[in-house]
């Protein structure tokens, strides 16, 4: 039998804010909880924080949390940078 091939799923984003939101998500750690009274698993992830991938991206937290809000977008080799990482994850900004 072959190997099972694995599609890496696109995120659209119209906007830096939400694409860096999404690879926050995309680059968390996944968890699982139990529900102790059903029994059920809960399946999630737990984004990084915004101070992690400032560091990751070699830019101040401030920096990064007004990128986030809209407030502001990268520019020039921030702007590579954080278009690296979203292609990296997958995450495509546009319409």
């Amino acid at each position: 039998m072959g190997k099972k091939r694995t599609e890496k799923k696109t995120i659209k984003a119209a906007t830096y804010a939400e694409a860096l939101k999404a690879l926050r998500e995309k680059m968390g750690t996944p968890t699982v909880s139990k529900d102790f009274l059903s029994g059920k698993e809960t399946r999630g992830v737990c984004p990084i924080s915004q101070v992690e991938l400032a560091r990751l991206l070699g830019v101040s937290y401030s920096a990064l949390t007004k990128w986030e809000q809209g407030v502001r977008e990268p520019m020039g080799l921030y702007r590579e940078t954080v278009d690296k990482f979203l292609k990296r994850y997958g995450i495509e900004i546009g319409s």
